[in-house]
């Protein structure tokens, strides 16, 4: 499958949702650029990290209870 192009999609929407878009960023955290991921076995990895954050993911609000703000 071809990634979809900004025509076909959107403004606003991805090109594709089966390639992930890594952002390459500075120390500054100024951003370098991006990367369109086509890799079979990174976007797999991408998967697994997604799916083990969403598994130990917590609402917001419980969250914010356990975390101190600084601001």
């Amino acid at each position: 499958m071809r990634p979809r192009t900004d025509r076909e999609t959107g403004p606003h929407e991805p090109t594709s949702p089966l390639f992930p878009l890594v952002l390459h960023f500075d120390e500054q955290d100024r951003l370098l650029g991006t990367e369109l991921v086509e890799d079979p076995a990174r976007i797999l990895a991408f998967c697994q990290v997604r799916d083990a954050a969403w598994h130990r993911a917590i609402p917001r609000t419980e969250f914010v209870t356990q975390v101190a703000s600084t601001v």
